[in-house]
């Protein structure tokens, strides 16, 4: 009986299920993606000098490292909630804003729709805002 077997399914190498070669690809495009873009496809930098959510929204150097140092996540949502911040203010007629968020405060020149400060939860204590024209709460 076991000969009747070996005539319709004859006796072969262990087959995979898995593609051998497939396994490079994937090797190849994981050394591609390393230190390059998150899974939204923007890199810190991209979105830190980028425009993203309802306008332009630029970081001094200064802020830029104040905002690295402090570990402020700034994907697409904050950088959108900034732009929209922005956006009232200017509407408002401000030209120097304290928009206050959950994890920091920035201060932005509203025309220029830059961010010149950025003060971090544990300084906020006692800090005191000069030059502000105009405040706002965000939401994130």
């Amino acid at each position: 009986m076991a000969d009747r077997f070996n005539v319709l399914f004859p006796r072969v190498a262990p087959r995979s299920l898995v593609d051998p070669t497939g396994a490079t690809r994937a090797a190849e495009l994981a050394r591609e993606s390393i230190g390059t873009k998150s899974p939204s496809g923007l890199s810190f930098d991209d979105i830190i000098k980028g425009e993203v959510g309802g306008g332009r929204v630029r970081f001094s150097p200064d802020a830029q490292e104040k905002v690295r140092k402090l570990g402020i996540p700034m994907g697409p949502v904050e950088m959108d909630s900034l732009a929209r911040g922005l956006e009232k203010a200017a509407r408002s007629g401000g030209r120097e804003c304290l928009l206050m968020g959950r994890q920091a405060a920035f201060v932005a020149h509203v025309p220029e729709r830059e961010i010149i400060s950025v003060i971090g939860p544990d300084e906020l204590k006692d800090h005191v805002f000069t030059r502000i024209d105009s405040a706002l709460l965000l939401d994130v």
